[in-house]
């Protein structure tokens, strides 16, 4: 008697209360992180909403990884219960819909073609008189596995005799999502001793938006080229350049600026972000303290595909020949009317990379 295990399984519909405002990153538009009451959401966001890759891991462990569109799941994505059992494959509007591959608590599998989160035509199991060796079940329209050298193998949808999408297993790595060439194509996830990762990949590398979880279960989201995290590069001439206007701008000039006071003007502290964006990208604020020097920040994403390191800063910083490092310092410079540059960590002020200009005291 045929056993279709899968309706304990879906769908555990996240309570949208938000127990406390974006945890970090950019919850509007970009990658962040936003903690709710009974779940955590890492992932890609548009107009505030979840959209992009995304994992979405609940207090009960069980998880969602994959593809959101308007807070849902759709498109490409899998399930794990916490109890062990999984799916993998098509979703939309928060259903399985699509192709998909169920696999019970025992670690068996079926495939399936779904309708609204119920099995429809499976993926025959059945041996086909055509099937290459080491095969069990069906490899060449259907759904089998395919032994490999080493105790490697693949367990997948085959047609006309080609792996499309399923698992491989080898010794370095267990991955599950869209196949070509024996190898990770398109969306999928993929377990190593490093962690895991789920995203995209090209010719079995990893390619295009991805997000990772260490072994220290850390999360990050990055963009890939061919196996390597691609980063934002910042232009030397045009750093060096804005820098120096930046720092040529008196406080009467920053204040003339202004496009949002965070503090009421009447208050000895003052907040100011400055309607001229640093690199067009960056953020810039003048902070104003009682009875300590006033500061300009600008702010650099220290997470997500935007990323921007200490390391890069710091080296452009280097070849500004209008700054003169601090001799005790590796992170302050000194700039000709008094001023003061320096870094600030990104564990300090919420994965962001500042980079601080402190002005000298003014006087009465």
């Amino acid at each position: 008697m045929k056993k279709y295990l899968l309706l304990s399984l879906i769908f555990i519909p996240i309570n949208f209360i938000i127990s406390q405002d974006c945890y970090f990153g950019d919850c509007e538009n970009g990658y962040g992180v936003m903690k709710y009451t009974d779940a955590t959401y890492s992932g890609f966001w548009v107009n505030g909403s979840q959209n992009g890759l995304g994992l979405l891991k609940y207090t009960n462990d069980d998880a969602y990884v994959g593809e959101f569109k308007n807070e849902k799941f759709d498109g490409d994505g899998a399930f794990f219960k916490a109890n062990n059992e999984k799916y993998f494959g098509e979703f939309k509007t928060g259903m399985q819909n699509g192709i998909g591959v169920y696999q019970s608590v025992e670690g068996n599998s079926w495939a399936y073609r779904w309708k609204d989160s119920k099995p429809g035509e499976q993926f025959t199991f059945d041996e086909d008189s055509n099937n290459p060796p080491k095969c069990i079940g069906n490899c060449v329209n259907g759904y089998g596995k395919l032994d490999g050298n080493d105790g490697e193998f693949i367990q997948a949808i085959f047609e006309n005799g080609i792996a499309t999408y399923g698992q491989i297993f080898t010794a370095s790595f267990v991955y599950m999502g869209y196949i070509e060439n024996n190898q990770p194509e398109g969306f999928g996830i993929i377990a190593t001793a490093e962690g895991k990762y789920f995203g995209y990949f090209k010719d079995g590398k990893k390619h295009g938006l991805g997000i990772t979880v260490n072994t220290k279960e850390e999360v990050s989201g990055d963009r890939w080229n061919m196996g390597e995290i691609e980063r934002v590069k910042l232009n030397p001439t045009d750093f060096n350049k804005q820098l120096n206007q930046l720092l040529d701008l008196s406080i009467e000039d920053i204040k003339a600026n202004e496009i949002d006071r965070t503090i009421p003007k009447d208050s000895i502290n003052d907040q100011l972000t400055l309607n001229k964006n640093f690199l067009t990208n960056y953020s810039v604020t003048y902070i104003q303290q009682a009875y300590v020097k006033d500061k300009v920040f600008v702010k650099f994403p220290n997470y997500g595909p935007n990323k921007i390191t200490e390391e890069q800063v710091k080296t452009l910083l280097n070849q500004c020949e209008f700054l003169t490092k601090e001799e005790e310092s590796n992170d302050e410079y000194n700039y000709k009317d008094g001023k003061n540059v320096s870094l600030m960590l990104p564990f300090l002020v919420n994965n962001y990379l500042l980079l601080r200009i402190e002005y000298p005291h003014q006087k009465d």
